[in-house]
């Protein structure tokens, strides 16, 4: 334990991010120090289009409990989808790739004062 440092890891495999891990906070003073410093360091200009959220008293009351010390992970199954079809770009494994214009690509926005639409850059 080093005050200040988080425990996390990323899986790289070929030169590309496959995972993301993280340990958890269960630390409760930490854990009630940080919802307050998060709550009272907001300012309504710098929460501007933010929810704030109030602080969270039922899970600290856990982690006084003894909440087992958790973690997490996340993996992008597109990203395992590129590593096993050989693919270089995440646009050729996308379900919706239409969704996602790539760079230099057209798409057609309704022009708000005619109701024709017109070609927009992205």
């Amino acid at each position: 334990d080093r005050p200040g440092r988080s425990q996390r890891f990323e899986l790289f495999i070929a030169g590309k991010e496959l995972a993301n891990a993280y340990s958890e906070l269960n630390d409760p003073e930490e854990q009630m120090d940080r919802f307050r410093h998060q709550l009272h360091g907001r300012t309504p200009a710098s929460a501007e289009g933010m929810e704030i959220m109030p602080i969270d008293n039922e899970y600290c009351r856990a982690l006084e409990f003894g909440l087992a010390p958790t973690a997490g992970w996340g993996m992008g199954l597109d990203r395992l989808a590129m590593l096993l079809t050989g693919k270089d770009s995440i646009r050729e494994v996308m379900l919706f790739p239409m969704m996602a214009p790539g760079e230099g690509e057209q798409t057609m926005a309704a022009d708000s004062n005619s109701g024709e639409m017109d070609a927009e850059r992205n």
